[in-house]
């Protein structure tokens, strides 16, 4: 199978990212280029974010209705909360708005001296040149040491903020309004449900079997009158439930709404057809198959641990 990215926000993403992380940015990806396309992978990053979006497409972030299969520490409640809860007040979102600039900040002014250094360094430049290139990356250098401390201090704030910064429904049948998000995770470890109970980013996390926990979803979200949530992620549990998980996964997700899953690439991955026809099957189109990616920490017996992620759409039945 060919394995696209989304452009430069996800093939080039640094390793270190975590996989929720790569999967919130390849969904990003999507909602801004991937509605336009006909076929079933985006790459291209150059098409203009469509004007008006089509119906399916989910609603804005800050009321995404979200399952997590497998929750296990909370990684992926921290990484979609901006999806599923409002923020408390204005502040928080310039905070976050700040951070990400400063992000942006550090790391042109670091590419600005890699790209100097190489210059001079490649070029047959005189004394005068070498001085003035010696300079700027001097002053680059001091600029780059402030913006860093900034950029640290933001970090932390944030950080210390943490499920403070959202309001995250507390009750159940607070949880369940239309027109509130809401991360609701399951795990079958009790220690890791406590563990995701405990970041503050789900209105719900219960130990369950996966099978289990989106049956009982589904029976929630027909007494509720609600047609499906937006957004059901597996991180690193679709290894362990198997492929007869997407009919359940495809019963509780309204039509539009995504599958995102991320599997070991070096274990797990699928023929295209293969892919293609369990999808159509359980009434999902293939949209985005990543590239192959490292995560930094992660090691198996063979080395290195390569993950991919898969997006689905749910299509009408």
């Amino acid at each position: 199978m060919e394995k696209l990215s989304l452009g430069e926000s996800v093939a080039g993403m640094p390793s270190h990212h975590s996989v929720p992380e790569r999967m919130a940015q390849i969904i990003r990806d999507f909602m801004h280029y991937g509605w336009l396309q006909s076929q079933p992978y985006v790459a291209s990053p150059e098409l203009p974010h469509p004007d008006p979006p089509p119906p399916s497409v989910p609603p804005v972030c800050g009321t995404w209705k979200v399952f997590d299969l497998g929750c296990g520490t909370g990684t992926c409640g921290v990484t979609f909360a901006p999806f599923a809860y409002l923020y408390r007040n204005n502040e928080f979102e310039i905070l976050k708005a700040d951070l990400r600039q400063a992000e942006v900040n550090v790391s042109k002014l670091r590419e600005s001296n890699v790209e100097l250094r190489n210059a001079m360094l490649e070029e047959c430049v005189s004394k005068e040149d070498r001085d003035l290139y010696e300079e700027v990356i001097r002053e680059n250098k001091k600029v780059l040491g402030v913006k860093e401390k900034l950029l640290r201090g933001m970090e932390t704030r944030w950080s210390e903020l943490g499920a403070a910064a959202f309001i995250v429904p507390g009750a159940p049948t607070d949880a369940d309004r239309n027109d509130r998000g809401f991360i609701k995770g399951c795990d079958v470890s009790q220690k890791m449900v406590k563990c995701a109970i405990s970041c503050g980013y789900y209105s719900r996390a219960v130990n369950a079997e996966t099978s289990d926990f989106l049956s009982d979803m589904k029976v929630e979200l027909i007494g509720a009158g609600e047609a499906g949530v937006d957004l059901v992620l597996s991180a690193d549990t679709l290894i362990h439930v198997g492929e007869d998980i997407l009919f359940s996964v495809s019963g509780v997700l309204r039509e539009g709404g995504l599958f995102v899953f991320a599997v070991d690439s070096k274990q797990y991955t699928y023929d295209e057809k293969y892919l293609r026809r369990l999808a159509r099957e359980n009434f999902f189109d293939v949209k985005v198959v990543s590239e192959d990616f490292v995560i930094m920490g992660e090691k198996d017996c063979s080395g290195d641990m390569k993950k991919r992620i898969y997006l689905l759409q749910k299509t009408s039945l």
